[in-house]
Order: C-alpha cells, then sequence, then structure tokens
C-alpha cells in the first residue's frame, strides 16, 4: 500500500514538472548552456522601478507648473536725481510711485509698468517677454524682454515725450524656497521727440525678495542713465537709489 502511495506521488511530480516546463518555455529562451536568459527577479523590479522615479523627476523638473499665470504689484522709490551738462551737475533727493503687471500663457508673457515722479515726468510701457529657462515666475528663470517705454516731460509746453523701444534681460535666483535675489539689465534704443531731442540710455536694477504664498515683498538697488542730445548740447540725467514694495501672484 505504501508502495503505491509513492507511485502515486511520483507521477504527480512529473506531471507538475513537465507542465512547468511547457509554461515557461512559452516565456523564456534558453542560452547555448540551457539557461534561462529572460528570467525576471527582484533585481529587474528594482531597476525599472528607479528608471520610472528618474523619468518622474525629470517631468517635475521641466513641465509648466500652470498654464495662465498672472502678478501685479508696485511701491515707492527714493533716489538722487543728477542732472550734468558739459561741467555743470547738480544732484537733488527725489521720489516716485512705479507699478508693474503682467500675464503669463505658458513661456510666453505681457508685461505693463507705469511711473510717476515728483519732478514732472512720467513713464509707461509694455514689453513681449519669453521665459527661457524656469517653470513659472515664482521660480528660478531667465526672461527675455522686448518692449516701448513712452516717457513724457510735463515740466514743458506743450510736454516733450519720447517712446524708447527697448531690450531688457531678467534673471531671478531662488537661494532657499523663500527667499532670492534678482537682477535686471535693460537698454534704451534711440528715439527722437517732437522737438528734436535724442534720447537713449540703459538701467541696472539688482535686488533681494522674499516670499510669503503668493504675496512677495522686494527690495531692489536701481541705476538708471538717459542722454538727451538736441544736436549741440549732451545732459545726462541719471538717477541711482532704492526701490520697494509688494507684489501679488495668481
Amino acid at each position: 500500500m505504501r508502495n503505491y502511495f509513492l507511485c502515486i506521488l511520483f507521477a504527480s511530480l512529473v506531471t507538475v514538472h513537465a507542465h512547468a516546463q511547457m509554461f515557461s518555455g512559452g516565456f523564456s529562451t534558453r542560452g547555448g548552456g540551457g539557461q534561462e536568459t529572460t528570467r525576471w527577479t527582484i533585481v529587474d523590479y528594482l531597476a525599472q522601478k528607479r528608471s520610472v522615479q528618474l523619468m518622474d523627476q525629470w517631468l517635475a523638473v521641466n513641465r509648466s507648473q500652470q498654464l495662465f499665470q498672472f502678478y501685479f504689484g508696485g511701491g515707492p522709490l527714493t533716489y538722487d536725481y543728477r542732472t550734468t551738462t558739459g561741467s555743470t551737475s547738480t544732484t537733488v533727493t527725489k521720489t516716485s510711485m512705479s507699478y508693474k503687471a503682467a500675464l503669463y500663457v505658458s513661456i510666453f508673457g505681457l508685461e505693463g509698468e507705469y511711473e510717476k515722479t515728483n519732478h514732472d515726468t512720467t513713464s509707461y510701457g509694455g514689453a513681449f517677454a519669453i521665459r527661457l529657462l524656469g517653470t513659472s515666475n515664482q521660480d528660478t528663470h531667465l526672461t527675455a524682454k522686448y518692449g516701448m517705454r513712452t516717457q513724457v516731460d510735463e515740466s514743458t509746453t506743450p510736454h516733450e515725450k519720447w517712446s524708447n523701444q527697448y531690450a531688457e534681460g531678467s534673471l531671478q535666483l531662488y537661494l532657499v524656497k523663500m527667499f532670492g535675489l534678482h537682477g535686471d539689465y535693460r537698454h534704451y534704443f534711440p528715439d527722437k521727440s517732437s522737438s528734436g531731442v535724442d534720447l537713449q540710455g540703459h538701467r541696472t536694477t539688482a535686488g533681494v525678495f522674499f516670499d510669503l504664498g503668493l504675496i512677495r515683498l522686494y527690495g531692489d538697488y536701481f541705476q538708471e542713465s538717459l542722454k538727451y542730445d538736441n544736436g549741440t548740447t549732451v545732459t545726462e540725467k541719471a538717477r541711482d537709489g532704492y526701490e520697494y514694495g509688494a507684489r501679488f501672484y495668481f
């Protein structure tokens, strides 16, 4: 009786082994030495999992965080206003209020600005922007801009006006999650007023910012140099000082 059960057990094992060989043969190939070459192991699983994680990280870094982005804000400026004609130079302290707003769709944006000084000068303008690096305006990014700024001298009658095209580069760098640095350089291309006075110049800005969610507090140091040439006399009007304020992101 005992031998009978042993025979049944042996036959069952042979049958199971044969079926297993048939099953595995449909999903694997054998090398020249008869060893499996495509057997799936736990090492394969871990390698595949790591590959998927790396792809997820790449997508998270390179995709835009949101399609539409909007911000606006502003604040006061205090600066030394220096006027130089030939060897004569005068410097006084002046103030102004500045406001900015922008709308971005993916990496493309439209920006607008307005500034009113206490020395009879108003300026306003807008620019087309493209974000070359970075996923949003509240991330480390590099942006190129091209636009036009109109400046009005309200101390003359009629008011003298210039509309200068400009090119600008803007860099923003986060040092930690909520704090960072930013810098801008803008070049104003020449334009003549109706009275024939040519205006050109440049502006440099560098500062720090602190983000509190959708609110940004910032402080900047800036230098602006403008040259007015009426054909016989060149007058330089330069500003250097500080700007601070708040900006709201949506």
